[in-house]
């Protein structure tokens, strides 16, 4: 099970050829990955382990430490004001001090309250939005944060919650000393209590704006705009939301196909591009969601599905299941050019089930070989 880093050079129209930086064992199922500080934290399934490794140096990553867990899951981990938190299963947190990688603390095992799998996290100021496998309630596939308000995918429909801070408490203002007539022995003013330090309020509880029905197996989604882009497996359908009031979203319009997947949708510059099964890209112009037009059905040569993508200036980076990393040049979406395909063995399946950008790093990680990617994606 390996790490391996390697170098991207974009150019406007062409791309120089890959070149291996690194190859590091470690893993046995890994999954997500969160990148912070010059280090990056991996979660390995198979393991039930945090790896955190050092990749200031991308020629030479060393594994800092592990934290090792004998409880299931091992899904995403996030921090809140320099504390890591690490969703498992049975709605369990893990809250961690890894402040020292060789020397990782558990500071307390956290229980939501239902079973289930922490499926995906967010970080909100100082909370912690997650969307979880719900007993009795179809899986939150996807939690969409653009403060104060979450967006969250259900089975069978879309929740708007508002996360409104605690109002804060009045500084009392302290009575006026009035000042002593003049005498010739002036009485002493006495000294003004202390102003009161006001009891912090706790934050409000999250209100639930609205639910609206749509679907049969949402999966992730989008906002941007005061819209709300929704993939739905089972209707093998793109919805699009009006979600300027809040309480009351409105479906504008769907794109519905005959191909299978329907996993993640984003835009590059103004453009929709929606994942799909067997390799599939489907190219879309939604600026009328009534009427929605397929620019082009793009097929980046593999088949497995295209589980994960992020944007990159004018480059399209997607997380394939079979194929490593693809790299998409956009900047005319009726023409896309395909820049080039990352695996870091041509021999074996990959299946990357996790992608983060930071600057002008790509990191990914590959679930089936253990395998942590990064990638120089600058000009």
């Amino acid at each position: 099970m390996h790490m391996v880093l390697l170098t991207i050079c974009l150019a406007a129209t062409a791309a120089a050829a890959p070149t291996l930086l690194s190859s590091s064992a470690a893993g046995t199922n890994n999954m997500n990955l969160y990148e912070a500080g010059g280090k990056v934290y991996q979660s390995d399934v198979g393991a039930k382990t945090l790896r955190i490794w050092d990749v200031s140096d991308l020629t030479a990553p060393v594994v800092l430490g592990n934290y090792v867990t004998t409880d299931a899951g091992a899904y995403q981990f996030r921090f809140v004001n320099g504390i890591g938190y690490w969703g498992m299963n049975a709605g369990l947190i893990k809250i961690l001090d890894v402040s020292d990688p060789a020397n990782i603390v558990l500071i307390k095992d956290f229980n939501i309250g239902c079973g289930g799998a922490v499926l995906e996290m967010k970080t909100w100021d100082s909370y912690l939005l997650v969307a979880h496998n719900d007993m009795g309630e179809f899986s939150f596939f996807g939690l969409y944060l653009t403060s104060p308000v979450a967006f969250v995918s259900v089975g069978t429909g879309l929740r708007i919650f508002e996360f409104a801070p605690p109002t804060p408490v009045p500084t009392p203002v302290p009575t006026p000393v009035p000042t002593p007539a003049p005498t010739p022995l002036p009485t002493p003013v006495p000294t003004p209590a202390p102003t009161p330090v006001p009891t912090p309020i706790p934050a409000s509880t999250p209100q639930l704006l609205s639910s609206a029905a749509a679907g049969t197996n949402n999966q992730n989604l989008y906002e941007a705009g005061g819209k709300v882009y929704q993939s739905d497996m089972g209707a093998k359908t793109l919805r699009i939301w009006d979600v300027s009031d809040l309480t009351a979203p409105v479906v504008l319009g769907s794109y519905v196909t005959t191909d299978a997947g329907a996993y993640q949708f984003r835009f590059v510059n103004g453009i929709g591009y929606w994942g799909m099964n067997n390799g599939l890209i489907k190219i879309l112009d939604v600026s009328d969601p009534a009427n929605i037009v397929l620019i082009k059905d793009f097929n980046i040569g593999c088949g497995g599905a295209v589980l994960e993508m992020e944007t990159w200036g004018s480059y399209l980076l997607v997380a394939h299941q079979l194929c490593g990393l693809s790299i998409i040049d956009v900047s005319t979406p009726t023409s896309p050019v395909f820049v080039t395909a990352l695996k870091h063995n041509p021999a074996i399946i990959e299946s990357n089930f996790g992608i983060s950008v930071s600057g002008n790093t790509a990191y990914l990680t590959d679930h089936y070989n253990g395998i942590l990617w990064a990638a120089d994606i600058t000009d």
